[in-house]
């Protein structure tokens, strides 16, 4: 095997414990697999121009993805535990929802393309790891991730502040083919008022959905700074995202945000991590710091906002009718079950929410404006019924369990200890991004998000030792 200068010269910086680095030639179909994540994480409602039809940038690159690992050589996942399994039973479950709104709603497009968005975005748990073969190949992935982060971070805390908010929304908000509907968007935003117009948003979305991307992204600029192969140019880009991020997430000012910002960094702390992580702890404790103690006073923060709805999460869990339906999402579920027993073979589908979005329906199968669909396992439910729903959580728990083990085994291994200890980073943030909203399952772009971090989660596994392993 050959290596090169430059990997030699990141991996003498990294201490013991790291193995040579093989010198591959990254594959073009993980540099489009790169390009797709940081699409995702950028712009995933960006339109292709010029062409006549509604066609998302994120849907034509999943589809090239798709055909693209078609092509490529057969790979075993079994070995790797039983997400794979749950991932496909999810899917079938996903199309008996989605025919089954086909055939209550009358609208074929609709349930056409949604059907078969969702199955596309579940694929990548086995998309991924056949891309993903390399540790070269994971470099040209960090660095999607990496200039997504800084992107949309940077976007969203110019959003927060109401010096640069007008700016930005009158600049990257205002074009139509990165933002659809911008001019809705932007007259919507000019009749609100009050603390909502000055969270952190993004062209992901509004603030809710733009803390699960950046909340489960950020601790990948973690490993990235310290990944023989990437480059020491790179190296910098990845201990700057990991800076930037957080203060991204906390300029969404949501509680779901600033949890996953203060558990990420405690995390980062008992891990010891050491340098710049030692830096973004100290700088998330000084930001958090000041703006408890100077937040109610300041025209720049709105974390007034932030001590209300936690107050209210603690002491009247069930009176505020939001905070209310964040508990409800778990147990109102099992109650309209007992009334509807069809939810325990398909649910609804999401052709229906998006013909409303558009006027074109009246009702719903399920009404989703009472019920409470606050978390993602009560929309997997309504969406695609109770099997679905269970194939969610799961889920969740087979990842934390898959990554627990590879932390057991990896031993006095350091670069195992960093890929599966920044894992389980990743892991907690998507987690409160999962429990608290539902655009992991009801939202194309975050479905896409769950099972690519799926697929990252097997590629990792797979590779193994990932030092200098042959594959």
């Amino acid at each position: 095997m050959r290596y090169s200068p430059v990997q030699d010269r990141s991996r003498r910086g990294l201490g013991t414990g790291f193995a040579p680095v093989a010198q591959y030639t990254a594959l073009p179909s993980s540099r489009l697999l790169g390009f797709f994540i940081l699409v995702l994480l950028v712009a995933p409602r960006a339109r292709v121009p010029g062409i006549g039809i509604p066609l998302y940038l994120v849907d034509g690159l999943l589809g090239f993805l798709f055909l693209t690992a078609l092509r490529r050589s057969a790979i075993s996942l079994r070995p790797l535990g039983p997400i794979p399994l749950l991932a496909g039973i999810y899917t079938i479950f996903v199309c008996l929802g989605e025919m089954r709104g086909l055939i209550e709603y009358r609208a074929f497009a609709e349930s056409a393309y949604m059907m078969g968005i969702f199955c596309l975005a579940i694929s990548l748990v086995y998309i991924v790891p056949k891309m993903i073969r390399t540790q070269d190949n994971l470099v040209v992935v960090f660095k999607g991730i990496l200039f997504g982060l800084l992107v949309t971070s940077i976007i969203v805390i110019l959003y927060s502040m109401g010096a640069t908010r007008p700016a930005v929304a009158g600049t990257i908000f205002r074009w139509d083919f990165l933002n659809p509907g911008a001019e809705r968007y932007l007259q919507m935003l000019q009749m609100t008022t009050g603390e909502d117009t000055t969270r952190g948003t993004s062209l992901i979305g509004a603030a809710t959905i733009t803390t699960g991307f950046l909340g489960t992204m950020w601790p990948v600029a973690f490993l990235a700074a310290k990944w023989p192969g990437l480059g020491l140019r790179w190296q910098k880009v990845a201990r700057l995202a990991s800076v930037i991020a957080p203060l991204g997430l906390l300029a969404t000012y949501g509680r779901a945000a600033w949890l996953i910002v203060i558990v990420i960094a405690i995390m980062a702390g008992i891990f010891g991590f050491g340098g710049g992580r030692r830096k973004v702890f100290i700088l998330v404790s000084l930001c958090l710091l000041i703006a408890y103690l100077y937040g109610d006073q300041s025209d720049l923060f709105v974390v007034n906002r932030l001590k209300v709805r936690t107050q209210a999460t603690i002491n009247a869990p069930l009176e505020s009718p939001e905070e209310r339906e964040r508990f409800a999402s778990y147990f109102e579920p099992f109650e309209h079950l007992s009334e509807n027993p069809i939810w325990i073979v398909a649910g609804a589908g999401r052709t229906g929410q998006r013909l409303m979005g558009r006027g074109g329906l009246e009702t719903q199968l399920f009404d989703e404006g009472t019920l409470a669909t606050h978390s993602a396992f009560s929309m997997a439910y309504y969406a695609f019924g109770l099997p679905a729903a269970i194939c969610q959580v799961l889920l969740m728990l087979s990842a934390l369990r898959l990554i627990l083990r590879r932390l057991k085994a990896c031993g006095k291994d350091r670069q195992q200890q960093l890929i599966w200890q920044v894992l389980l980073m990743t892991w907690s943030g998507l987690l409160f991004w999962w429990l608290s909203g539902h655009a992991a399952v009801g939202e194309p772009r975050g479905v896409m998000l769950l099972f690519f971090w799926f697929g990252l989660l097997l590629a990792c596994s797979r590779l193994g030792t990932m030092s200098g392993a042959k594959q």
